[in-house]
């Protein structure tokens, strides 16, 4: 486990959205009525390809062909023109979006998370999706429970709150953000103009456990402040809404950057909401900004504080692989090395204690020598840093 300076950039972005909750928590203790509390569960996930259509004047007729083929894939809909236009929607979420993504010309499609550069015929997007093969469904990365509820204050804004716990079906890569994405089911504009799943409101958030099956309890909210920024006015009638958690993988390259999705509807009613209800999160609030604190004082040295590890194999024996250890700043116990199937070692490797600014080496030797890579993987117990696992991949030995 190597720690850098993206680590480090998105505990701190975590830092400052736990802030900013804890902080509106603080200030906006007045009445909240409740209108909605829907469910979330394995039932929300949805596989379909994500596409995200950034509109321009003229190319209606896109936007009326994505709406149809709402049986295969899931469109969202962001209005980048729309202050041009002089339309009251949204567009500088749509414009970061834009950004985050390099696109820079409008009318853009994008298919989960990669820009489509083919003709705008259902045809030809069809055939682009079956294209991707196994790629086409995004897969459940992510599973997601709680509830999402919508309240009005008795100021008449609203808020949406959101009480979700979530746990990683694999580990997640470090860059892994939950995109909490409010989109009004059905809207028209200022000259008639309607756009299914219309982008209102983007919120990027951090501060989950990326490691496979840990479990994260979380209570995120969309503020009044920008509900009302966006237009939104959920006692407005003929108007259905969704909230979609989308985890973009922000470091991806070639792969897909698109993890996992989660669709909910939401279906405003009349009851009460107490406060004390989202006032108990505080103290685990400021539990966790504590945590936050601790590990970012730590963080810098860490990655001085990790081993160099090498391997190579013997000259003489192409089955026996010698392992070279380099403490740094922290003393070192070797405490296990194993070999992914179908590669077995022989016998077991005694526990060593490697002092620090010292090394050592030791040779392991296998059953049988196989014509794949091997991959070694070396239990350590670092001091100050508990238990780690570092994994070496290493290609066959050509015999000769």
């Amino acid at each position: 486990m190597k720690i850098n300076k993206k680590s480090i950039f998105i505990l701190c972005l975590f830092l400052v959205v736990i802030l900013s909750n804890f902080a509106s928590a603080e200030e906006d203790l007045i009445e909240l009525q409740k209108l909605s509390s829907t469910s979330v569960n394995s039932e929300n996930v949805d596989s379909r390809p994500l596409v995200e259509f950034f509109f321009a004047k003229g190319y209606e007729n896109v936007t009326e062909m994505l709406e149809g083929m709402d049986g295969i894939v899931n469109t969202i809909h962001w209005r980048i023109d729309a202050e041009q236009e002089g339309l009251d929607w949204p567009n500088d979420d749509a414009n970061i979006r834009a950004g985050q993504l390099g696109v820079y010309e409008y009318p853009a499609i994008v298919i989960n998370g990669e820009l489509y550069i083919g003709e705008y015929s259902e045809d030809s997007i069809k055939s682009h999706i079956e294209s991707l093969d196994s790629a086409q469904k995004i897969p459940s990365a992510v599973e997601v429970e709680g509830v999402v509820q919508i309240a009005q204050q008795s100021d008449g804004l609203f808020r949406v709150i959101m009480d979700l716990n979530m746990s990683p079906n694999n580990d997640l890569p470090i860059g892994t953000t939950a995109n909490l994405i409010l989109t009004e089911n059905y809207a028209i504009d200022d000259f008639g103009r309607s756009a299914d799943n219309l982008v209102r409101e983007w919120k990027p958030e951090t501060g989950f456990a990326l490691q496979q099956n840990n479990t994260t309890d979380v209570y995120w909210t969309l503020t009044d402040i920008h509900l009302e920024a966006a237009g939104v006015n959920f006692n407005e009638k003929s108007r259905g809404w969704q909230i979609q958690i989308v985890f973009f993988n922000e470091f991806a390259t070639q792969e897909t950057s698109i993890l996992s999705v989660h669709r909910i509807e939401l279906n405003p009613t009349q009851n009460q909401i107490e406060l004390n209800d989202f006032m108990i999160f505080i103290p685990i609030l400021i539990a966790m900004i504590l945590v936050i604190i601790v590990i970012l004082r730590s963080i810098n040295n860490v990655d001085e504080s990790l081993p160099e590890i090498s391997a190579s194999w013997k000259d003489s024996d192409s089955s026996r692989l010698i392992i070279k250890i380099i403490a740094k700043t922290k003393t070192i116990q070797l405490n296990k090395v194993s070999a992914e199937p179908p590669w077995k070692i022989q016998g077991k490797v005694k526990e060593i204690i490697i002092e620090k600014d010292s090394e050592t080496s030791f040779s392991i030797k296998f059953a049988k020598q196989l014509d794949q890579n091997v991959v070694i993987k070396i239990g350590l117990e670092i001091e100050d840093l508990g238990e780690w696992t570092q994994t070496i991949e290493m290609p066959t030995k050509q015999r000769i």
